[in-house]
């Protein structure tokens, strides 16, 4: 098996739903909810990728086949925040530079001069601090691309106004209070130093999982957001 950084982050959040994607390959019904965090997150590196808004917008109605108010309130949201992205990202630099190995696959979203840059479309900062991710990337992409020098390594965390609408608010003032959050919002750049002890520890569990036969569930408050909840705890398939 390839692994990837979301692979082996999978098997240590729960080998079950690791086996169940990467062994089982099962696949779910989408997540049609309008704040479905794997949308919203291709509209923002795709607007991105692109250097425009638009594209952004289209990449995450593409995911739907009825596009509703709630719908419009997140586009709201990622139209406002890629216009203020590519603003501040420095221009001239290469994006989605695949990096693949024998042992290792990922995708660099973002490098210009020295820097590597990681979108994420979130307010949980603090899960990405001690993340390796951006270590494995920098020590692998210096292996397939060794023209590029990466001497800083950052993530762009752009940040979801998660308010809902009142019972006596009509959706023109709810968008508007709306509008008042974007604006006093903050996309933050956030520098992680390199770890080397990352990339051995990361290259130690893809050589556990090599040879791994058992695949106990890991119940958390985490199976709520779990695709595969369902199957997991009660044997239903409806899902797949």
């Amino acid at each position: 098996m390839i692994y990837s950084y979301s692979n082996i982050s999978t098997f240590a959040q729960c080998p079950r739903k690791w086996k169940y994607n990467y062994v089982d390959h099962i696949k779910t019904i989408p997540d049609t909810d309008a704040g479905n965090a794997l949308w919203l997150g291709l509209g923002l590196h795709k607007g991105i990728e692109m250097c425009d808004v638009q594209a952004g917008l289209d990449e995450y109605k593409s995911h739907y086949n009825l596009i509703t108010d709630e719908n419009v309130n997140w586009m709201i949201q990622l139209e406002y925040q890629l216009q203020k992205v590519l603003q501040l990202l420095p221009e001239g630099g290469e994006h989605e530079i695949e990096i693949k190995l024998p042992n290792f696959i990922g995708f660099v979203d973002y490098v210009c001069g020295n820097v590597m840059y990681d979108f994420k479309f979130t307010n949980n900062i603090d899960n990405y601090l001690h993340s390796p991710q951006l270590s494995l990337y920098k020590h692998y992409l210096s292996i397939v691309r060794p023209d590029i020098y990466i001497e800083h390594t950052k993530f762009m965390f752009v940040p979801k106004i998660n308010i809902r609408q009142k019972k006596d608010e009509s959706i023109f003032e709810f968008r508007k209070r709306l509008q008042e959050h974007l604006e006093a919002s903050e996309i933050k750049f956030v520098e992680v130093p390199y770890s080397e002890d990352s990339v051995t520890q990361f290259e130690g569990a893809c050589q556990t999982l090599d040879h791994i036969e058992n695949f106990p569930k890991n119940e958390t408050r985490l199976c709520s957001w779990c695709h595969y909840e369902a199957l997991c705890k009660r044997g239903e398939d409806w899902m797949i």
